[in-house]
């Protein structure tokens, strides 16, 4: 779909879809009817789970059934039953969990499983990302150790941070530069940048990361969710990390998106994400390759 300074040409004032709103959800690109949902094809099913970088997705949690639109067509049973063009990932046989450790990808069925359902709604979903990390790392997809973990999940350090955040900021302020260099002032990614840049450099003072590690405050909500809906989808599988890199790398984009909330810039105000920072982290972590960051790191 064509973007105009970094939104979607039919995207009105109100940020409602022209389209839908003139003809209905059927009238739409397929990739727009099924976004931001995710399929990923385990070996025995296919989850169907939803990325959280839209407001949408947040400002729904809690709503209750029926609230909003269904991710995957109604009845549909099979993949055959998707809309065309839907894209679904495939897990390989065997995940990458740790360093030199590899498992099956039916233990992490089971171990998924068995984290959503003992994740608690009322945690620090960052402390739990970050144990859940420690104990892959020591006894990889074992459930027992991982409820164990949870049990116990206390934030990182900021020192044990800073190696990451150090990353994450060069990220941050490269992507700053190169927008700015070509985008237009009102783009969305090139504020969202910036907005994320500001934040990610304040991070760079371990005093205040050691003041937002005291826990997720207004958004424990937001935080839980986008944790479960990760770990329920399969999504913390990606070629370049380790599942337990991966989940250091999400409990990273929880303390960002804290920061976040505490500078937001005038310019970024009105953007539906200044509700929901962790929507802005997650569009560009994926649409301007800032997950880059974590590549190469513990």
């Amino acid at each position: 779909m064509t973007l105009v300074n970094g939104r979607c040409a039919f995207l009105a004032d109100d940020n409602a879809c022209r389209i839908h709103r003139a003809s209905g959800s059927a009238a739409k690109p397929a990739g727009c009817r099924s976004y931001p949902a995710t399929f990923v094809d385990d070996g025995q099913q296919v989850r169907v789970s939803v990325g959280v970088e839209c407001a949408c997705v947040l400002s729904s949690v809690g709503a209750g059934a029926g609230a909003g639109m269904p991710l995957a067509p109604e009845g549909a049973a099979c993949e055959a039953h998707l809309l065309t063009g839907t894209r679904v990932v495939r897990l390989p046989d065997r995940i990458a969990v740790a360093a030199d450790r590899e498992q099956e990808r039916g233990a992490l069925r089971a171990w998924s499983d068995a984290v959503v359902a003992a994740l608690p709604r009322d945690g620090d979903a960052l402390a739990c990302a970050w144990a859940l990390a420690g104990a892959l790392t020591a006894d990889g997809l074992d459930v027992a150790a991982a409820k164990a973990a949870l049990t116990t999940a206390q934030p990182p350090s900021a020192a044990a941070l800073a190696m990451r955040l150090m990353a994450l900021a060069a990220q941050t302020g490269s992507l700053r530069a190169s927008t700015a260099g070509w985008r237009s002032e009102r783009d969305r990614s090139r504020r969202l940048c910036a907005w994320l840049d500001d934040a990610a450099q304040a991070l760079m003072d371990q005093r205040e990361v050691t003041r937002l590690l005291k826990g997720p405050a207004a958004f424990a909500q937001d935080e839980w969710f986008y944790l479960r809906a990760a770990v329920f989808g399969h999504q913390l599988v990606v070629p370049a990390l380790t599942l337990a890199q991966a989940f250091r790398d999400r409990a990273t984009r929880m303390l960002l998106a804290r920061q976040a909330a505490k500078v937001i810039p005038e310019d970024c105000r009105a953007d539906p994400s200044a509700r929901y920072p962790l929507t802005a982290v997650e569009a560009m972590m994926r649409g301007q390759g800032l997950a880059q960051y974590a590549v190469g790191l513990p």
